[in-house]
């Protein structure tokens, strides 16, 4: 096959070292069809010319890449990158280290070629890669390393399959269609009743949903964990977002009243009390909308307020006039957080006086933003400072809010994470599969002005769940709002419901199951989901 034998040798190491598939059959009979003879000049060139484009094909169809179909629907979206963040993207398909390795492996083949019929060598390879690979994950350490623990199954009740071991567990798809089928009819049965405000206008807490795109556990320097979470009131340490994209997400968080729902029906009307603007308008709030960006990028903001499916339709702020940050990923202006909810804080005391909802989205720390005295560099060089400074930021809010005294709760929940490393079947900054490295989530809540946290210890909530912890713990504050009351009663912390772990795009899911996660491709095939960080 001649120079055809490094394209399937690069393809071998590379499927051995996890970073592609290998169907067997099509690359064998691409490979015999190469090695035909053609003395004809004329026809050799149109086969190298019609090879390139095969083995290109080929190539995309053994890698773990989205779909044709996906790329297709995915474009306008693409289209909507600065051009400077899309060469970025581009570069982080090279990595420095595999492209050394291959030209290592190429170097030494060619020595070798020199004696030996390397044709018949990669045919048997071909042949064998796939007992061959088998052997070789089962002595691969990074298999077997304590990172690779499921963190979001180190509880009995945290996948769909309870605490059985893998061995005992039925894993053909059948099963597992049906288990997720279970999943989602028991989600189906869960609603949350968030009570009339009791207490009278002065004295009822205000609520704000601080909505934080690209920050999960995997994106933050474990150095910095402590530190940054260490003034939550209550921290949610295994909480499941569902989703890897912004506009799934805040949908999800939209109708958090109600347990998860597959992704399909995010885009079609649901029950008027899973979605939480009707419940907290129900409840007395009055509600208000602010982001820290246009929201025009793929219709967030539209999808948002559409009545059938965020269905939070009170009217966007605005900036209120607030500062420039940085350049969003696809151009437009992003405001500082700091600035932006201190004058809403200052329009909200003086024109409003009974409790208030307000849901506020971030994008700063959303991959390819670019700070404004940036030039050049990955916008992941500047990820942890722009952490940093949101966290900051955040802090600095709730001293503003003690400085009113009007109690407040704040509820900390990022939409999903950065992917801030990528694994082995996403580079950096990719969420095409919603893997739990990107959506379990550090979500927290701030009890601001409360009477009763006297001597209050953060309450650690060590175990899966999702929104409906969450709004929960709102229902039972709301519901039970008297002062007479000690405020950890209140919150009766020891029922809030579990949520099994799930997270689901456009054409992928990922279900936990006994110890192991499950990952379904658009096919509708099932496989289990290992993640190795790149």
């Amino acid at each position: 096959m001649g120079l055809w034998n490094y394209y399937f040798i690069c393809k071998l190491i590379l499927f051995w070292i996890g970073y592609i598939d290998f169907h067997v059959l099509a690359n064998i009979l691409f490979a015999l069809v190469l090695i035909i003879p053609i003395k004809n000049r004329f026809l050799r060139l149109n086969r190298i010319v019609l090879g390139i484009l095969v083995a290109t094909t080929h190539l995309y169809y053994d890698s773990k890449l989205p779909g044709f179909q996906r790329l297709l629907s995915a474009a306008p979206s693409l289209k909507g990158f600065t051009a400077e963040y899309m060469l970025e993207l581009v570069s982080r398909f090279i990595n420095p280290k595999i492209v050394q390795g291959l030209f290592l492996a190429i170097l030494v083949i060619s020595v070798l070629g020199l004696k030996l019929r390397i044709t018949s060598f990669v045919l048997l390879f071909m042949l064998g890669s796939h007992p061959i690979n088998d052997i070789l994950q089962k002595y691969n350490p990074a298999n077997h390393s304590p990172e690779q623990e499921n963190v979001a199954c180190s509880d009995t009740d945290s996948t769909n399959g309870g605490a059985e071991t893998i061995a005992n567990l039925d894993t053909s798809d059948k099963n597992l269609d049906k288990v997720l089928a279970e999943f989602y009819a028991d989600q189906a049965k869960i609603s949350v009743g968030l009570e009339s405000v009791k207490a009278s206008p002065e004295t009822a807490f205000d609520i704000i949903l601080f909505h934080i795109c690209s920050l999960a556990w995997t994106d933050i320097e474990p150095a910095d964990i402590g530190p940054m979470f260490a003034d939550f009131d209550v921290l949610f340490k295994k909480f499941n977002s569902g989703a890897s994209y912004s506009g799934p997400a805040a949908i999800r968080l939209m109708r958090g009243t109600c347990g998860l729902q597959p992704h399909e029906s995010l885009y079609t009307a649901t029950a008027s009390q899973c979605y939480v603007h009707d419940a907290f308008a129900r409840a007395g709030y009055q509600t208000q909308l602010m982001l820290n960006h246009d929201g025009q990028y793929e219709n967030f903001l539209p999808s948002l307020q559409m009545r059938e499916r965020g269905g939070w339709v009170a009217p966007l702020l605005g900036e209120l006039g607030a500062r420039v940050a940085m350049k969003a990923f696809y151009g437009s202006p992003i405001y500082d957080d700091l600035d932006v909810l201190t004058r809403w804080l200052e329009q909200k005391r003086s024109s409003i006086s009974g409790p208030v909802a307000l849901y506020y989205n971030t994008i700063s720390l959303h991959d390819g933003n670019k700070l404004l005295n940036q030039t050049g560099g990955s916008t992941i060089d500047t990820y942890n400072l722009r952490l940093k400074e949101l966290i900051t930021d955040y802090k600095k809010f709730l001293d503003v809010i003690k400085k009113t005294k009007r109690p407040t709760l704040v509820l900390f929940v990022p939409e999903h994470g950065a992917s801030l490393h990528g694994d082995a079947l996403q580079i950096p900054g990719m969420r095409e599969i919603p893997s739990p490295e990107i959506t379990i989530v550090p979500t927290g809540m701030n009890l601001v002005n409360f009477p009763g946290k006297d001597n209050w210890k953060q309450v650690v909530i060590d175990k899966p769940t999702s929104y409906t912890a969450a709004f929960t713990l709102i229902a039972n504050l709301i519901h039970n709002n008297s002062i007479s009351v000690p405020l950890l009663d209140r919150m009766d912390i020891a029922k809030l419901p579990t949520t099994p772990f799930l997270a689901q795009n456009e054409q992928t899911l990922i279900m936990g199951y006994g110890s192991k996660f499950f990952l379904r491709d658009p096919s509708g095939k099932w496989s289990e989901y290992k993640s190795t960080r790149r």
